[in-house]
């Protein structure tokens, strides 16, 4: 066949005769295919698709031929020269976008593919997790190919979608010569006629053919007849003819060879499709109109066949949905009554195997006691979230009502939620105003466990960006925890019936009523909205405190709800918005003498108020906290010693779309600031079925994110009210020592992700610095790029504080050279830490961000300059490694102990230093004047120099220890331990001296244990013993020096 030959369909020939008509362009059909043959040739030509199967002009032709015998022939009588362009073109292009060139692909970078590929590394659902399994099974070669494959397969439908409109493509793949290809294609073609092809394109992987305003079946091109299409039919025929290609022709064995698929579903794909001889229609008597697609097929092992027989039942129930589609359409229509869609189930009968039993075998459950858990309290553990369903369905409707610019009542006086609970009849009603239920709505979700209608594809392409609390479908069966009868009635949205149904038992079977005009539930329902009655029974739990119940669950409903007993005045539930609730919450919880503040912080779709109580002492905002080891309603400050304000625990924690889920603040463990967080829209962090616990993942991690911003925030809040009185820099080290004894008690550090909370804290200007000479608050992340400079030492200590309590600012290293004092420090531009100090302030949020680089001693080493750069490896601590290190110490220091008393008293406290053991494991960390030491104390940390022994024997061990060699880390805490026995020793200004028998002790232990496999046993040996140490730099010892050289 020549590339400007027509195929063998009937369709394709009627298509050809658009040539001749104006209405459609004149439009060549022979020259786009010609065009096309091109284009289609190229698919999985690069490596980007090898695994994917065939998608030339034979599948092409494959889909065109499959027409003849889908399309009935009376339904071929009807269809038009536009009919069939339409259809033959939508076949041409539907799978176009999946051609990658190289070009496109070493352009990657500039689509949106790097997003893509985050997405995928981030996401922890199921499909994020199975999907880095199958990419951890390639070659990390392949693994770039692999992805931008699944990115191109993703939106292929789109991408072409793009190319035949001339949209901007470029977000779904830099693929310009492609583009422009297709548009030569299409350019003689009315724009309208553009459109419905790309429409028609890409809907084979859309759930929307019922939307006839977007598919229109009376769509006129031109003035005749001809020049009509049903754009949904030729939707459902596209759609239809892809899904049903699956025989072996697609897939020939020496293309499978050739590109040799190594992705298992790749290799799913292609065996699946290999072993298909046939799909075609059933037979039928009399030669009737079939509507059944029958498989002819054989296969010799399962690897195929069971993924044909999963696609199949597939495939079976989107022939069902397309026949309703039309159907739907055909009766809104005369002339859409001419497009006979008869399809709706698939044969397998001729579906053969070998060697193995071709029946399915599958879980099934017994209905009744599935149940029978899910409205007990296997689920929930807690009959009061049945109300909780309920109420939160009305929220739902309610907010969706609103969303449809449907207002509330016209009465002011009626909520949008009345609830009312009569205690001797024990009946509890429920009435929301919001959108009701259809019937349809009623029988395919309502009675549906596990179907919610805001969970449908439907439902999310029309309102994407409403965000339901309901998820599982699974509420109304909870209300058959305490009720054994509820009655419902309702009445959807524009339409003049209502709806009546009573359910009885969760095992019964219902009748939908008509609800009359003249019932109590129509007059309580009014113009729309849904209501529910149930009679609690006698021995549920949640008889009484109906008001209590709902305060606790319904936090922040984003509507009006109020709650009535025994006809009492009603009352309204929840909050406003998180900070009034908080208020409330406090108001039942705290002692009249406390002065009590909420803070309120917003960010996106999330909110979370914070309680802060006023200190006297300080005159300063704590955070109020609750929780904890100790006893909760003592104070957990580190700052003051005056009584916690609260009486009693305050209700707090995580609500999702305003409904209460957990009393934990997430990233807090033991003491937790009382606070109530507040999570609406998409990114809202997921929860388990019961809704009681949030689950573990990326969006739990941004939350935890979110609450730490928030606490910073709060606590900085009052930084312009302390600069009133006190200096910028007395206040921002203020606020650094008031945020860390807010979040930790008796040395016990409330926060659990301390790595994240570094991160916030480095994006807040919490660091007092000086850049040229004048003082400036920055944020760690400003301090990335330029690094920063510390000066260690009494003279600068002195001069902090100092101009901490100055009411003018004269500058850090102004007072310092005015007075005669480091006059060597060198010039330069890089910002000035205003307090060394800072460095270990938040949490050493700074330490463990940046790193010394440079070190120089000033002025007869009485202070040290460090220069400080973002981490690069040029140091390594014991720090991460503690626990490990100290349990590899415990035979060594049981040896030691047993010297004299007065001598364990002294090697204890040396092997509890408070300080952690830093070395210099790189050669681009410089010295200048600090030759004669091994090390310096800087905070809690003893900085061992480029040029220490014990830098040298970590030089040896850091790689094994990082990599958790059993060996390199017994060394390494060898080394720890000398570290922490001698260091002691060796301060200038407080030497201890060691007891007799300790070195020999020592080298005896290391006699016994050593090996030859020890790298770094020489340099042990070498460290036992003082004269294996050399000084230690500290700022006490260098005042002494000063006092000593004056």
């Amino acid at each position: 066949m020549s590339e400007l030959t027509l195929g063998r369909s009937l369709i394709e020939k009627h298509a050809l005769e658009a040539q001749r008509r104006t209405a459609l362009g004149g439009f060549n059909l022979a020259f786009a295919r010609s065009r096309l043959n091109e284009l289609l040739a190229a698919i999985g030509r690069t490596p980007q698709f090898a695994t994917y199967t065939r998608h030339d002009i034979t599948h092409i032709d494959a889909l065109l031929e499959a027409t003849d015998w889908l399309i009935p022939e009376t339904t071929k009588q009807h269809l038009t020269i536009a009919d069939s362009l339409l259809i033959t073109l939508s076949i041409y292009f539907h799978d176009l976008g999946m051609l990658v060139t190289r070009d496109e692909y070493l352009a990657r970078a500039s689509s949106k593919f790097p997003e893509f590929t985050t997405s995928i590394m981030e996401d922890e659902s199921s499909r994020g997790i199975d999907l880095r399994e199958r990419l951890d099974a390639l070659p990390e070669d392949e693994r770039e190919q692999f992805l931008y494959e699944e990115f191109v397969r993703t939106n292929h439908a789109e991408r072409v979608e793009a190319w035949i409109r001339g949209d901007d493509h470029k977000p779904l793949g830099v693929a310009d010569a492609a583009a422009e290809a297709v548009q030569d294609i299409v350019a003689g073609l009315d724009p309208v006629i553009r459109d419905d092809i790309a429409i028609v394109a890409r809907s084979h992987h859309m759930n929307d053919l019922h939307d006839t305003t977007k598919y229109r079946v009376n769509r006129a091109y031109g003035g005749d007849a001809e020049d009509m299409a049903n754009v949904q039919y030729a939707a459902a025929i596209l759609r239809t003819v892809d899904l049903i290609h699956i025989s072996r022709d697609r897939t020939p064995a020496i293309q499978y060879r050739l590109a040799s698929p190594k992705d298992p579903m790749g290799q799913r794909e292609w065996k699946k499709q290999q072993s298909i001889r046939a799909v075609r229609p059933a037979d039928t008597p009399d030669g009737d109109l079939s509507d059944t697609i029958e498989v002819h097929a054989r296969f010799a092992s399962p690897d195929g066949f069971f993924p044909l027989m999963e696609y199949l039942d597939y495939a079976e129930k989107e022939l069902r949905q397309t026949r309703s589609w039309i159907e739907m359409a055909a009766g809104c229509s005369p002339r859409a009554m001419r497009y006979i869609f008869p399809w709706h189930s698939i044969d397998r009968s001729s579906i053969e195997t070998e060697n193995f039993d071709p029946r399915h075998y599958a879980f099934t459950f017994d209905q009744e006691k599935v149940l029978e858990l899910l409205t007990g309290h296997t689920l929930y553990n807690d009959a009061s979230v049945a109300i909780r369903e309920i109420v939160q369905n009305s929220i739902d409707a309610v907010r969706l009502a609103r969303l449809r610019s449907q207002s509330r009542p016209a009465d002011a006086d009626v909520a949008d939620i009345e609830i009312s609970f009569d205690t001797e009849s024990r009946r509890l009603t429920v009435v929301d105003h919001g959108v009701g239920m259809s019937q349809s709505t009623i029988e395919n979700h309502f009675l549906k466990v596990g179907s919610s209608s805001y969970q449908t594809k439907e439902f999310k392409e029309h309102y994407p960006n409403f965000n339901s609390i309901s998820r599982f479908g699974i509420g109304v069966l909870s209300t058959f925890m305490i009720a054994d009868e509820v009655h419902v009635g309702t009445r959807a949205i524009g339409e003049a019936r209502g709806f009546e149904l009573v359910l009885r038992s969760v095992h019964g079977r219902y009748l939908i009523k008509t609800l009359s005009r003249e019932s109590l539930f129509d007059k309580l329902i009014g113009e729309h909205g849904t209501v529910m009655q149930l009679r609690l029974r006698a021995s549920s739990d949640v008889n009484e405190g109906i008001r209590e119940l709902l305060n606790r669950w319904i936090v922040v409903p984003g509507c009006s709800i109020t709650v009535s007993v025994d006809g009492d005045q009603p009352t309204m539930v929840g909050g406003q918005n998180v900070g009034t609730a908080l208020k409330e919450a406090l108001a039942k919880s705290v002692k009249p003498s406390a002065l009590i503040e909420v803070f309120t912080y917003h960010e996106g779709q999330a909110s979370m108020a914070i309680a802060k109580q006023w200190n006297p002492i300080y005159r300063e905002w704590e955070l109020v906290l609750q929780g904890g080891e100790e006893d909760q309603y003592t104070s957990t400050s580190m700052i003051g010693s005056y009584e916690s304000p609260l009486t009693g625990e305050v209700a707090g924690g995580v609500c999702i779309q305003g409904i209460h889920v957990t009393p934990d603040v997430p990233g807090f463990g033991g003491g937790r600031p009382v606070a109530l967080i507040n999570f609406n829209g998409p990114e809202a962090p997921t929860t388990n079925v019961a809704r009681t616990e949030l689950e573990a993942g990326q969006s739990f991690d941004q939350l935890v994110g979110f609450v730490y911003r928030a606490i910073v925030s709060c606590l900085m809040d009052q930084l312009p009210a302390l600069t009133e009185r006190v200096s910028e820099r007395f206040a921002l080290r203020e606020i650094a020592i008031l945020f860390e004894g807010s979040l930790q008690a008796n040395t016990q550090i409330h926060v659990t992700d301390l790595a994240r909370l570094r991160d916030v804290l480095l994006q807040f200007p919490l660091v007092a610095c000086e850049e040229g000479r004048e003082f400036k608050a920055k944020t760690g992340r400003d301090l990335e790029g330029s690094g920063f400079l510390v000066i260690v030492g009494p003279a600068a200590d002195d001069a902090s504080r100092f101009l901490e309590w100055a009411p003018n600012d004269m500058g850090l290293l102004n007072l310092l050279q005015a007075g005669g004092l480091l006059q060597d420090l060198p010039s330069g531009d890089i910002p000035l830490m205003a307090d060394h100090s800072a460095l270990f302030s938040y949490f050493a949020m700074l330490w463990n961000h940046f790193e010394p680089v440079k070190l120089q001693a000033l002025q007869g080493i009485s202070s040290i300059a460090l220069e400080l750069q973002v981490v690069d490896n040029r140091w390594f601590s014991e720090g991460p490694y503690w626990r490990r290190i100290r349990d590899r110490q415990a035979p060594l220091r049981d040896v030691l102990s047993r010297l004299d008393r007065r001598g364990r008293n002294r090697l204890d406290r040396r092997f509890y230093s408070t300080h952690t053991n830093v070395y210099a494991v790189s050669d681009s960390v410089h010295i200048a004047g600090l030759e004669d030491f091994d090390a310096l104390i800087l905070g809690s940390v003893r900085l061992y120099l480029p040029q220490s022994p014990q830098s040298r024997v970590a030089r040896q061990l850091n790689e094994g220890v990082a990599s958790g060699d059993d060996t390199s880390v017994l060394q390494f805490a060898i080394l720890s331990l000398l570290c922490d026995l001698y260091a002691q020793a060796k301060l200038e200004h407080h030497p201890e001296p060691l007891d007799v028998g300790v070195d020999a002790a020592l080298l005896e232990w290391m006699d016994q244990h050593s090996t030859q496999d020890w790298q770094a046993q020489q340099g042990l040996r070498g460290l036992i013993g003082l004269e294996g140490h050399g000084p230690i730099w500290t700022a006490a010892s260098a005042w002494q020096r000063r006092r000593s050289a004056d």
